[in-house]
């Protein structure tokens, strides 16, 4: 280990920023996927995922659950 970086690529003495957030189907509207995100700097999610209601891969965005 040299210049505090450890083994698995993460410096020493530094928390990575992370936060949980919620993929929710534009088709249906239903909240699928729970996956975690860095919080400095980021942008908003958008990924194709399988939505169950839908029996099909669609578009989910990252929203907040409330």
């Amino acid at each position: 280990m040299s210049g505090g970086v450890r083994d698995d690529g993460r410096y020493r003495g530094v928390i990575a920023m992370r936060e949980y957030v919620w993929l929710e189907c534009t088709a249906c509207g239903d909240k699928n996927y729970r996956v975690q995100k860095e919080t400095r700097g980021a942008n908003r999610l958008d990924l194709k995922k399988y939505c169950r209601r839908e029996r099909k891969h669609t578009a989910h965005k990252e929203s907040r659950k409330k």
